[in-house]
């Protein structure tokens, strides 16, 4: 009883020190092709190399396009997907040896518009989003609710140096976006979030 616990004790041990040393690099090396299409595993490997070697860090991707990785830390990158999308991810710690990944990928259009996913980093399970964004339904202002406006952009940028996300949501009348105006007058609404353990909570909101 005493061995089966001490091996138990040791395994569990041994994969809080692996969470606890996780880095992006070996997150990002790691994560199924399924999740990034777009880009091979040796693309992904590539990249890696390309920043630690101080070159710029560009590749071709599936689509026969450039791929750009613009940033790498220890717990942040980004990457120019296209000139019309964008791919950031950040570990965010929810003790002392776990963490969740978050993966912002945004699209460029007529607006910005943005996906935000959130990961299990070891076993790449997608976990409840809103679970950790309890406080999303809050972006949208009250004129959304009076039918004034019916598009919605909403539109996260993850913090390099920082465990924060910054939301910009604006809204248009459907038939602005329809008349090809390009005097556009959307309501807009920002806010910033900083990540306290096991979500994201509100800290500011300039507009207001």
């Amino acid at each position: 009883m005493k061995r089966t616990f001490l091996i138990w004790f040791l395994m569990s041990w041994c994969m809080g020190a692996v969470c606890a040393k996780q880095h992006i690099r070996d997150v990002f090396k790691a994560m199924p092709d399924s999740i990034m299409p777009l880009l091979t595993s040796n693309d992904r490997a590539d990249f890696i190399d390309f920043m630690d070697s101080k070159m710029k860090a560009v590749v071709t991707n599936k689509l026969e396009g450039k791929s750009e990785m613009t940033v790498l830390g220890d717990d942040f990158l980004s990457i120019e997907m296209s000139s019309q999308s964008t791919w950031q991810m950040k570990l965010l710690a929810t003790s002392d040896t776990t963490s969740v990944l978050c993966v912002v990928r945004t699209v460029k259009a007529t607006e910005a518009d943005s996906n935000i996913t959130f990961y299990n980093p070891v076993t790449w399970e997608e976990l409840d989003a809103k679970t950790f964004l309890p406080f999303i339904a809050a972006i949208q202002p009250d004129e959304l609710e009076s039918g004034m406006l019916n598009i919605i952009f909403r539109q996260a940028e993850l913090m390099a140096d920082k465990s924060q996300i910054r939301f910009t949501t604006r809204m248009f009348k459907k038939e602005q976006l329809e008349s090809g105006d390009e005097q556009l007058n959307p309501v807009s609404r920002v806010m910033l979030c900083e990540w306290r353990n096991t979500r994201f909570e509100v800290v500011d909101t300039p507009n207001e």
